[in-house]
């Protein structure tokens, strides 16, 4: 999902934060038609909907003041995507990735290298920790069945029956899986029948919203 607001939308949420960060509870559509300088109650419940739906605030019904931000964007230009979390996968090759959608992650546009396709998974392994991806770490991937050496990848071993977060490498018609770690028990891995699934962007900043 794509969320770039626009600026009465955001003129709205900059409203409602401030109102609650000074007040510690969520201003009324009527005071929100004060605040927004209008006397219009169809517009602010239209513009409250629109940000339910793009997921940045959540509202009860049948509650005076009950609106909860979610997420709220810090530059004011910046494009976000609503980043589904699909499950754990390991950094070694012993399990496969969980494609459930367990949440999502406003992430911004330009982290995501302009690729709206992106989801999230969760490293539980350390064979990549010399790469700097450690367990527990939320990793940005992009669907993609070729790669380019040196490409982290998301791949299947249909041997094993697993899927791996490792370094790629193409050597005439196999593929080297490749770890980067410090400990001697994991070792690279070579076959021609490696199927790539995802190519890694990046890590998740710690402090993105989850939803």
């Amino acid at each position: 999902m794509t969320s770039k607001l626009s600026d009465n939308t955001r003129k709205l949420l900059n409203y409602i934060y401030k109102y609650q960060k000074d007040n510690g509870f969520c201003p009324t559509i009527g005071e929100l038609k004060l605040l927004m300088n209008t006397k219009s109650t169809h517009s602010i419940q239209l513009q409250l909907n629109r940000l339910s739906k793009q997921g940045f605030i959540k509202r009860e019904r049948y509650k005076n003041r009950a609106i909860k931000i979610l997420f709220r964007p810090e530059a004011e230009d910046e494009e976000y995507i609503k980043v589904p979390i699909v499950g754990q996968i390991e950094a070694g090759y012993n399990t496969f990735a969980d494609y459930n959608i367990t949440g999502s992650k406003f992430l911004p546009l330009s982290l995501l290298r302009g690729k709206r396709n992106a989801f999230i998974l969760e490293v539980s392994g350390h064979s990549m920790k010399l790469a700097g991806i450690f367990p527990g770490d939320k990793i940005v991937v992009v669907p993609s069945q070729v790669a380019n050496n040196n490409d982290i990848v998301v791949a299947y071993d249909p041997e094993d029956d697993c899927t791996t977060l490792k370094r790629y490498k193409k050597i005439n018609e196999f593929i080297l899986l490749i770890p980067e770690t410090d400990d001697p028990t994991i070792q690279p891995k070579i076959s021609k029948n490696f199927v790539i699934q995802a190519k890694y962007v990046g890590k998740v900043p710690e402090d993105s919203k989850l939803i």
